[in-house]
């Protein structure tokens, strides 16, 4: 208890440090966002492509 106690005292006390404005955090939150949009973007694309794909094998192989 102590030791979480402690981690989240050290992380409290960076967070009240941390400027919202500064280049830094707005570059690091827009690369973290862009890049999770994008991972998302090419996951869906994956899975509907896959989904096609395998649609229409089913389909040829039915026939």
């Amino acid at each position: 208890m102590f030791l979480a106690r402690g981690w989240f005292t050290k992380i409290n006390l960076y967070w009240q440090k941390l400027n919202p404005s500064s280049l830094q955090v707005r570059l690091t939150l827009g690369i973290t966002v862009f890049s999770a949009l994008g991972l998302g973007g090419l996951a869906t694309w994956t899975s509907m492509r896959m989904q096609q794909i395998l649609i229409v094998s089913h389909k040829e192989n039915i026939q």
